[in-house]
């Protein structure tokens, strides 16, 4: 069965219905879902100068911590707007960004970066769309995690604009999908529903299908019972 998070799901506007009550209606929604494999791993990467042999690829060598010294890290050298730059060699829907902090020191010199994805080498990809930046201290030794919603690009970009400084990456993981798979579902919802509830509501229905579908004779069914799956 998919992996299903409610960071994923993303509701359309409601259609209105008196069919069954004058306090009820339709909400149609949709859902991607995000494949578990770390696509990083698939790929190359570079970065903008490099400390000692910390180069850009310990970033996507599979290993978060490592004793000592960041020596399985990537490192640039201390400079103005320092960048990484992951190549996923293909397009894709990036649907989270994982990064891990180095373990020894200087865990301050991940603040300040900027998650950009996208298709552009313009500005060795730091002009892309922005995901995220990362805003607060992430202590040392520790991994954050950011949804990006489907973005879709070929390029991961950790960038550090307008300042100089050292960035360091432990392991940057990007997970992902080729193709958005999206399945739509229509429930029936008092007119008062907040978004919180009514995602609860559409995933029970999705993982009530999803199961149906797993059973002998069930196939094709579920489109008659408004939903449906697409691919785009």
């Amino acid at each position: 069965m998919m992996m299903i998070s409610p960071d994923n799901l993303i509701l359309d506007n409601p259609s209105h219905s008196d069919t069954f009550s004058n306090l009820a209606h339709y909400q149609d929604a949709f859902i991607t879902s995000a494949a578990a494999e770390n696509l990083a791993l698939k790929g190359t990467a570079v970065q903008s100068s490099t400390y000692k042999s910390c180069g850009a690829a310990n970033a996507i060598d599979g290993i978060r911590y490592a004793p000592g010294e960041a020596t399985s890290c990537s490192h640039t050298g201390y400079q103005l707007n320092p960048w990484w730059r992951l190549d996923l060699l293909d397009y894709y829907y990036i649907y989270k960004v994982t990064i891990t902090n180095r373990a020894d020191c200087c865990p301050e010199r991940m603040t300040g970066v900027e998650i950009r994805i996208g298709n552009s080498l313009e500005n060795n990809g730091n002009n892309n769309p922005r995901c995220a930046v990362i805003t607060s201290l992430v202590p040392a030794r520790s991994t954050v995690s950011f949804s990006c919603g489907g973005m879709e690009g070929r390029y991961v970009n950790m960038y550090i604009p307008n300042i100089q400084r050292y960035l360091t990456l432990c392991e940057v993981e990007v997970y992902g999908t080729a193709k958005k798979q999206v399945i739509r579902v229509q429930v029936k919802t008092a007119e008062n529903v907040d978004e919180a509830e009514l995602k609860t509501l559409v995933l029970n229905k999705i993982q009530q299908k999803l199961q149906k579908r797993q059973q002998p004779g069930m196939e094709g069914s579920s489109r008659q019972d408004g939903f449906s799956e697409e691919q785009e």
